[in-house]
């Protein structure tokens, strides 16, 4: 069955995790992330987790779960999965874990999951491309014609944990606002 995949590339995210070590010099540490023991992916002041932890039954949205970034020991983005909602709910469906699986020779993780309400299985990978993590989702199976328009991959930024804190994009420099009707500053 021909695999489709949507990629999402998480490497630019995590570019400015430690500036102080991304400063060259022949004793740096290396930046680039790396697939360790734990499985999970992890360099100086970053890690990407997928699918290390697993939501705890009652909350769909407890934010511990799917693809993970934490940033300097700071969870700044969770939930990573294929969801039925653009802003999905605690009460909302979450794909079933199935299986997970580690091939630490290509630094690659796989997981399985599914919708069996649905009778529908997708795949989330990750690999290391460089010194950076693809996430990809691939689709064995047609999305489920119920399921067309509504399901999509999903990665929740925590606002929190920008608040106050100054950001740079294109050259140009801003704070992010406390709240959503604010005006980037």
């Amino acid at each position: 069955m021909a695999a489709k995949s949507a990629f999402c590339l998480i490497a630019t995210l995590l570019a400015s995790t430690a500036p102080a070590i991304a400063q060259t010099s022949p004793r740096a540490p290396s930046t680039d992330l790396t697939l360790n023991a734990a499985g999970y992916y992890e360099a100086p002041a970053a890690n990407v987790l997928v699918f290390s932890n697993w939501y705890d039954g009652l909350f769909a949205d407890s934010k511990i779960s799917g693809v993970e970034i934490i940033q300097q020991g700071e969870r700044i983005a969770t939930n990573g999965d294929i969801r039925l909602s653009s802003t999905p709910g605690q009460w909302d469906a979450i794909g079933r874990l199935v299986d997970r699986k580690i091939d630490a020779a290509t630094g690659a993780i796989t997981v399985t999951l599914e919708y069996p309400d649905y009778k529908w299985r997708y795949r989330v990978r990750s690999e290391k491309r460089g010194g950076a993590v693809a996430v990809s989702v691939i689709l064995d199976q047609p999305v489920p014609a119920a399921l067309a328009g509504k399901a999509g991959f999903n990665l929740e930024f925590l606002p929190a944990a920008y608040f106050h804190h100054s950001y740079m994009a294109d050259g140009v420099s801003g704070a992010f606002p406390v709240y959503p009707a604010d005006a980037m500053i």
